[in-house]
């Protein structure tokens, strides 16, 4: 399997010198989804930065595709513009990354830069259309929900067409048929063969993870999402839940509930099968 990103001794301090990453060591491969946990204050965003290249370790080593990641490399015009092509960051808020005065002009910004002008219109069209925010093209961005922004910001990465898609807390923010659209788009991600390290609180969306990273400066868990969730989630400082910490419960009264389920319907099938019995 490619190894698409590798941190050897990854280490970190933010300019008031308060450690941020001590010593991380991780692995992301091709087409995986990788999601990374810890609570407030954990290092996780810095993480995120250093992966795209917007700082860098004080210690350590980060390699992308098996090409170490400096800063003079990435002071290279043709290999910053091959990095940036290949990996996009959707910010936590994304305000962040909305500056222009309608939708369509900033899902087209970045095209317009990196093709000719008849294909960045055939791109930002396509996006927009996939995106089912067509009709929101004349709008400005600031005057959308918070749902819209949201996937305004998402296709102004997938604009670009990247390998690889970093999501800083995806679905904070949203009310739920936003929050059900966004994980249903990281689904597609890696249905269309794109690599997504995603950063979250929300334990519930996990399940949608190939491996889990636990960071609380240093790397305190690495595993599946079923192996995340037989761990004691409470002590290291997760959120539970509900639908988990209800087999929690009945695995800690004597029952034998096997893995703890991460879905409704993995819980309405161990249910069924645990009433046959």
């Amino acid at each position: 399997m490619k190894e698409i990103y590798k941190l050897i001794d990854v280490s970190y301090r933010y300019p008031n010198g308060v450690l941020a990453l001590d010593n991380v060591n991780l692995s992301v491969y091709k087409n995986e989804i990788v999601a990374i946990l810890g609570p407030n204050g954990a290092g996780k965003t810095t993480l995120l930065k250093i992966l795209d290249g917007l700082v860098f370790p004080d210690k350590g080593e980060v390699y992308f595709e098996g090409r170490r990641l400096t800063d003079e490399i990435l002071t290279n015009k043709e290999l910053i513009m091959e990095f940036r092509r290949k990996v996009g960051f959707v910010f936590q808020n994304p305000d962040v990354m909305l500056f222009n005065p309608t939708v369509w002009d900033e899902v087209a910004f970045s095209p317009l830069h990196l093709y000719s002008k008849e294909k960045a219109l055939e791109v930002t069209d396509k996006v927009l259309e996939d995106m089912k925010i067509y009709h929101l093209k004349d709008r400005h961005p600031y005057n959308l929900s918070g749902g819209e922004k949201k996937k305004v910001s998402i296709s102004c990465i997938l604009s670009v067409e990247p390998e690889v898609i970093l999501m800083d807390e995806p679905t904070s923010a949203l009310d739920p048929k936003s929050r059900i659209e966004v994980i249903k788009l990281i689904k597609s991600f890696k249905e269309n063969g794109k690599t997504v390290i995603l950063i979250t609180h929300d334990v519930n969306i996990t399940s949608l993870a190939d491996r889990c990273y636990v960071l609380n400066k240093k790397i305190i868990f690495e595993g599946t999402p079923k192996e995340l969730f037989s761990l004691d989630l409470d002590k290291l400082n997760l959120d539970v839940p509900d639908v988990s910490k209800l087999f929690i419960r009945l695995r800690n009264m004597g029952y034998n509930v096997g893995d703890i389920p991460l879905t409704i319907n993995e819980a309405v099938d161990l249910l069924l099968k645990m009433l046959k019995n």
